[in-house]
């Protein structure tokens, strides 16, 4: 994500706050237009233009967004309007803890390293330091959030970050008949590989 320019909270309520995103690996980014907290359904006409100019001229390998169940109304058409421009696409929706428990159960975890979670934990308050003063925005929320879906995946590392996938395509060998499922499938540790042919770019998707 090098270069992108973050709009607005993670949560609720965001005011204007712009920070730059540190580099996290991505070779490019994008700057999306201003458009004013929490009054997106006002411009859903806008805001559907631009996401149809996205579609045009990319074809991510894999999408993450917001989840369609967000309490937080700008969320919530964001989140529709990602899966309207990309039909053909994985798409994670990921999670924000925030006044309204909104939380919900989801289905797809990943298990990250303490490493990691804490370079994420950082980034999260350092790029949305005008979120500070809500007593719900503080590393222990995040770190609580990412143990808990540690527990629900039994995480090797402790920790995982959680998403809500709504269809994911096991793309893998086929069972040999007569043979067992659990002599079948790998023992724990070993990684999955999911896919999706993707229309637009022609090219698997793989996480």
């Amino acid at each position: 994500m090098g270069g992108l320019q973050r709009h607005g909270s993670p949560g609720a309520g965001g005011g204007n706050q712009r920070r730059t995103v540190p580099d996290l690996g991505r070779p490019e980014a994008r700057r999306a237009p201003d458009y004013r907290d929490s009054f997106f359904p006002a411009a859903y006409g806008s805001i559907k233009e631009y996401f149809e100019q996205i579609q045009r001229e990319v074809a991510p390998d894999l999408v993450f967004t917001h989840r369609r169940e967000d309490m937080h109304q700008d969320h919530r058409l964001i989140a529709e309007l990602t899966w309207c421009a990309f039909r053909d696409h994985v798409i994670l929706e990921y999670e924000i803890p925030k006044y309204e428990g909104d939380l919900g159960a989801p289905n797809f975890f990943v298990p990250l390293e303490e490493t990691v979670c804490r370079r994420k934990i950082e980034t999260v308050v350092e790029c949305f330091s005008s979120q500070s003063s809500k007593l719900w925005f503080s590393a222990d929320t995040f770190w609580a959030l990412l143990r808990l879906r540690g527990v629900e995946c039994n995480s090797p590392t402790r920790f995982a970050e959680a998403f809500h996938c709504a269809s994911c395509a096991w793309i893998g060998p086929s069972r040999p008949e007569g043979t067992p499922v659990h002599e079948f499938f790998p023992q724990r540790g070993t990684t999955f590989i999911f896919s999706q042919e993707s229309k637009s770019s022609g090219r698997s998707i793989w996480m």
